[in-house]
């Protein structure tokens, strides 16, 4: 750039870049104030599903933009929790899949032994931001 003397100077920028994540859609519900928690028979494979868009609104279609999907125990913090079951399971392993126009799902094959057990399903994507649900098992 220069001003009205002719004087020139050069500035630079940095710019975090982050995705626009809508939520989990169905049959996994978003945590909330009043959000139910998802409950599922362990050793199942569950449809985790989302949508992914750029700053432009366009979906994202770049396999790099997801970087893992874990769990934790919550111990007990679902207790109390109102909830409501997965109405959909998928078949087979776990495994990511891009279905079009911004929408993703992953086969989240859950084990046996969360039986009784309350977890924190985690989704990290590229740039860095995390996304989570709750899950009784049963």
């Amino acid at each position: 750039a220069s001003d009205n003397a002719g004087n020139t100077s050069t500035r630079s920028n940095n710019y975090d870049v982050r995705y626009a994540f809508s939520g989990f859609s169905q049959p996994v519900n978003n945590p909330g104030s009043s959000a139910p928690i998802n409950t599922a028979k362990a050793g199942q494979a569950i449809p985790v599903k989302w949508l992914l868009t750029d700053a432009n609104g366009a979906g994202v279609a770049d396999t790099s933009s997801f970087a893992s999907l874990i769990s934790t125990n919550s111990g007990g913090a679902c207790a109390g929790s109102p909830t409501d079951a997965i109405e959909t399971y998928s078949s087979g392993s776990s495994g990511l899949q891009y279905l079009g126009s911004g929408n993703w799902q992953f086969n989240w094959k859950t084990l046996s032994s969360w039986a009784g057990q309350c977890r924190t399903l985690t989704l990290t994507l590229k740039d860095g931001s995390t996304h989570i649900a709750y899950f009784q098992f049963k």
